[in-house]
């Protein structure tokens, strides 16, 4: 349940105006979240990733679950790029899945989705809980069907949303080998 309510969260909180695919940032010195409102207007507003969540802050609200659909649906066109910043998978054969409820007006169709990863299994995920990074982080990017496309999408607020997800890594043994795994974040 309180996954749930993190899903929530950042899904209402990360409903985002534009995607950028290999454009030109960062996350520090001149090309970090402090000046990315100079080159893209939408970034200056409060609904922008990277977000820090003060779970002290949160304001706890009902809201009618989230529904997946299509997300067992098996998929046979995936397309995997590298665009210099994360891996980028999109799946490409129809029905796309979906998601509806929760803070959502409407169906969303899913887009693509990204990792977020560091240099080290210590911190590398965009977004915070309480200035706590996490190794990793998976955004699945979804646009308002209504719009029909990502790029009709993006000139209307409501137009993205994104789920996101932490990852922690576990170590397990296995036949006298250590294997580091990403794992969903269970939160407490």
């Amino acid at each position: 349940m309180k996954i749930m309510v993190f899903m929530l969260f950042a899904l209402a909180l990360m409903q985002a105006p534009r995607i950028t695919y290999g454009e030109d940032f960062g996350y520090d010195g001149n090309t970090g979240p402090t000046f990315w409102s100079e080159r893209y207007r939408e970034c200056a507003g409060k609904h922008q990733s990277p977000i820090n969540i003060n779970v002290l802050h949160v304001k706890q609200v009902t809201l009618p679950d989230i529904t997946f659909i299509g997300f067992d649906d098996s998929i046979d066109n995936v397309h995997v790029t590298n665009n210099g910043h994360t891996v980028l998978i999109e799946v490409r054969n129809e029905p796309h899945p979906r998601v509806r409820g929760g803070p959502l007006e409407g169906d969303y169709v899913f887009s693509q989705m990204h990792f977020h990863w560091g240099d080290n299994d210590t911190f590398g995920s965009e977004d915070k809980i309480n200035h706590r990074s996490f190794p990793m982080e998976l955004h699945m990017v979804f646009f308002k069907e209504e719009y029909k496309s990502v790029s009709e999408a993006v000139k209307h607020q409501d137009g993205l949303t994104v789920l996101a997800f932490f990852y922690e890594v576990n170590v397990l043994l296995f036949e006298n080998r250590l294997l580091f795994i990403y794992v969903p974040l269970g939160l407490p």
